[in-house]
């Protein structure tokens, strides 16, 4: 009783789960504040007063019980809590209780999982760094609770279909724009989806396309953010040498990076304007495509997309072939970068994986697992930001409602939360001799919609 008294007081000790703990008790308080009309903003200043005592608690209990994140003090899990908690002040249909479930489902995940900038903020030291991670986590969970029940509110209210597009486009697009298995074949096949079967319009399709590839380049800047600017402050530093002594350009390894990226682009570029503006004649396309671009031709035909995931599937495997990669930045060439933008550009094609065909194409010229992977995507967003800019002049001149714009930044999101994983999946699978465990896959998708069309 007495443990369970102090607990209750969020100071004291709990012998199963403290933060869980904490955190469903705090939930049942703040559920009965909101029952009894207390205002938004008094939920939030309690918070916030809350937070600024429990700093100095979190010291005594840090020096108290010899941990720099004193498991028993759980104070920090209450704060972060009742910011989460705020969700309920969205004037809902749905029952208070089940809103407040799902904030504390998010709360608790976001705890735990710590994305940026929640587990950096540990690194502020003592008391401030405990209880900051959880208030960024509290603040992570309004905002995931807030699009859960919005889009829980649309579906019962049958206005769903613009929200389930942006969901499963963004989920496809987060995990395959980085695992080996194809972002543009997964793509294609679930775009004719929402066009065939639910009616979606090219349009809103193009602005999905957008929003999804916004959400890849966050993923990426997240995961790499360390690197990409430490990479930018060295060539900063190293650009004004070059004018003393143009050999600079290929001594220092900052500038050849650079150079590296600059010339992968080049292949990349030229493969990429044939297959969007390549035009396809209608006798070879058929009468009722009439003219259609290379892209767009290949991307209509899922046999060919079949061949291609099999294909993907058979260069993963290859990879496993050269097991020693003792190649660093310092040993490969000019030569060994425009074969990675070779890579890049061939994977335009449907069904071809991009990271796939560079990491693949990184281990089998020998170079050092973890520069695979960097150079893979440093070489990726100079081609994203490239199509990007394709796709924005392509939907322009198009007119964009309020009630699509939501959609619309809910796949932005969601493309960066799911890319983010995926990327951290994939930099362990490589790290780690795993990544030809995709080919697999890739044969069995391939396979399973070449045999359909053969049937069919």
């Amino acid at each position: 009783m007495r443990r369970l008294f102090s607990t209750f007081f969020y100071t004291g000790y709990c012998p199963i789960a403290p933060g869980t703990a904490a955190s469903a008790l705090s939930a049942g308080a703040a559920l009965g504040l909101y029952s009894l009309g207390v205002p938004w903003w008094a939920m939030a200043a309690l918070a916030l007063c809350m937070f600024f005592a429990a700093v100095p608690l979190a010291n005594w209990a840090i020096g108290h019980f010899g941990s720099a994140d004193p498991t028993p003090f759980v104070l920090d899990e209450v704060v972060g809590m009742w910011i989460s908690a705020l969700v309920l002040y969205g004037c809902w249909k749905q029952p208070a209780w089940a809103v407040l479930l799902i904030a504390f489902f998010w709360f608790r995940l976001f705890d735990i999982v710590k994305p940026p900038p929640v587990r950096q903020s540990e690194s502020i030291g003592r008391g401030w760094g405990v209880c900051l991670d959880d208030l960024l986590a509290g603040l992570y969970a309004l905002g995931a609770s807030w699009l859960t029940v919005y889009l829980w509110v649309q579906f019962a209210d049958g206005q769903g279909t613009s929200y389930l597009q942006a969901v499963v486009l963004a989920v496809v697009q987060g995990l395959t724009e980085f695992l080996p298995v194809s972002s543009s074949g997964h793509l294609s096949l679930i775009q004719s989806f929402f066009e065939k079967v639910l009616g979606v319009e090219q349009g809103r399709r193009l602005f999905f396309d957008v929003a999804v590839h916004v959400g890849t380049l966050i993923s990426i800047l997240l995961v790499f953010w360390r690197p990409f600017f430490r990479l930018l402050a060295r060539v900063g530093q190293d650009m004004g040498t070059v004018l003393t002594s143009p050999a600079n350009l290929w001594r220092r390894p900052s500038l050849r990076i650079l150079l590296f990226v600059i010339v992968a682009s080049v292949p990349t570029f030229a493969i990429g304007a044939i297959f969007k503006y390549k035009q396809v004649p209608a006798q070879i396309a058929g009468a009722d495509a009439g003219d259609s671009t290379l892209f767009d031709y290949v991307a209509g035909n899922p046999a060919f997309v079949s061949l291609m995931l099999i294909a993907t599937g058979g260069i993963l495997f290859l990879s496993r072939i050269k097991r020693r990669q003792k190649r660093g930045i310092r040993n490969f060439g000019i030569a060994g970068a425009f074969i990675l933008g070779l890579a890049q550009g061939v994977a335009v094609t449907p069904g071809i994986s991009r990271s796939g065909m560079t990491i693949s194409a990184g281990l089998l010229l020998g170079l050092r697992r973890r520069w695979c992977v960097l150079l893979s995507f440093l070489i990726l967003v100079p081609a994203t930001l490239g199509a990007l800019a394709v796709e924005i002049r392509d939907v322009a001149n198009q007119q964009i409602g309020i009630s699509d714009l939501l959609p619309i930044l809910l796949a932005t999101g969601i493309s960066a939360v799911v890319g983010f994983f995926a990327l951290k999946l994939l930099v362990y699978l490589v790290i780690h001799r795993r990544f030809h465990w995709f080919a697999y896959y890739c044969w069995a998708v391939g396979g399973a919609f070449l045999l359909y069309r053969l049937l069919a």
